[in-house]
């Protein structure tokens, strides 16, 4: 046995150590580059990251921004529990020139996973009154009016909840890859899937999808189990060299390593927490009036969030301005697939039309 460890069983884990601690020295230098870019002066700007107290339990925001006196433009992840805090470092380039960029990891994902939050509050509701009460903390402490809503994914139901409940809050709202009708996405997605799988002769995925069966999926295993299939067939990301979340999030400044291991266990939570309400919801019965303008940006390749069901809720939607503005190559990450037309539209298209005149 003292052979077999030292010729076999001791050289594997000095090998395993010498190959961690090179991939933690490199995660090391990044993290460094990736803070010295970012460096932004206190005098007139802001760079915090905070436990805010919002809906009596404490939630985690990052607030960063080059200038006060910016608009505030605020991030909602989606998931659910798929906190976009970690990609910080890649979004918010550009932008915290032009805003004071938020980015807010809601109760049960993130950094606000805790056991201070009782799991019996994560509900689509209660994240839609936390991000209102959010928005009115963050009006009062920059002074500000009004603040620009980004919403993700799943973050797309509970922004258009938010706006459709207190529009006077937001000075516009821009959906990337919306939800809509959450029963008929899953209807429509599964339907691609086994196309697309018949199609690819993939027998794997033929018999993984048989597995889960057609909707409806009443626990959220299915549900995940149909969107890791809808991204194994590229029904998620079509630009796949620019979309590498775990890789992206692994570097960021605003989680620890220990962190980043936690954020798998954030989605989770908030899977099981929020699947049930979540799949009942149908904006054009729940949110059909935003009086706010409403801005959809949609990845044309989109199979995660139908691309049909987001153009006929913008087509329907009963609001000062909507509209839908497609990105060619992307799927359901536009931000990461198209970065510069994705801020160019931004910036440019819906800052410039709802922006003070």
């Amino acid at each position: 046995m003292g052979n077999f460890f030292r010729l076999f069983v001791l050289p594997v884990l000095l090998i395993g150590g010498i190959v961690t601690a090179i991939a933690l020295g490199g995660r090391a230098v990044m993290m460094h580059r990736i803070e010295s870019d970012r460096r932004i002066d206190a005098k007139e700007g802001v760079a915090t990251l905070d436990a805010i107290t919002i809906g009596g339990v404490p939630q985690y925001v990052s607030i960063r921004g080059v200038n006060r006196t910016r608009p505030l433009l605020l991030w909602v992840h989606g998931g659910p529990g798929q906190p976009l805090m970690p990609l910080a470092h890649e979004l918010n380039k550009g932008l915290e020139t032009m805003f004071i960029v938020v980015h807010w990891d809601q109760r049960g994902a993130g950094l606000s996973n805790s056991s201070s939050v009782p799991r019996e509050s994560i509900t689509v509701e209660r994240l839609a009154d936390d991000l209102c009460e959010l928005a009115e903390h963050l009006l009062a402490r920059f002074q500000k009016e009004k603040l620009w809503l980004v919403a993700h994914d799943f973050g797309t139901v509970i922004a258009a909840l938010a706006a459709n409940k207190k529009p006077d809050l937001f000075a516009a709202y821009v959906g990337v890859g919306q939800y809509v009708d959450m029963a008929e996405s899953e209807r429509v997605t599964y339907e691609w899937a086994v196309q697309r799988a018949t199609a690819d002769g993939d027998s794997g995925a033929q018999a993984e999808l048989e597995a889960i069966g057609p909707p409806p999926h009443d626990t959220p295993d299915e549900s995940r189990r149909l969107r890791a299939m809808i991204r194994r067939l590229g029904g998620e990301v079509f630009n796949g060299d620019s979309v590498s979340y775990s890789g992206k999030a692994l570097v960021s400044p605003e989680y620890s390593l220990m962190q980043w291991f936690r954020i798998g266990a954030g989605e989770e939570v908030s899977w099981r927490h929020l699947h049930g309400t979540w799949m009942r919801l149908n904006l054009l019965q729940d949110a059909l009036r935003i009086d706010v303008p409403v801005y959809l940006f949609h990845g044309r390749h989109d199979r995660v969030a139908p691309v049909g069901l987001a153009a006929k809720y913008a087509k329907e939607l009963i609001a000062p301005a909507h509209e839908i503005i497609f990105f060619e190559s992307s799927g359901h990450w536009p931000f990461l697939e198209e970065p510069r037309r994705f801020q160019q539209m931004l910036l440019d298209h819906v800052l410039v039309r709802t922006g003070p005149k």
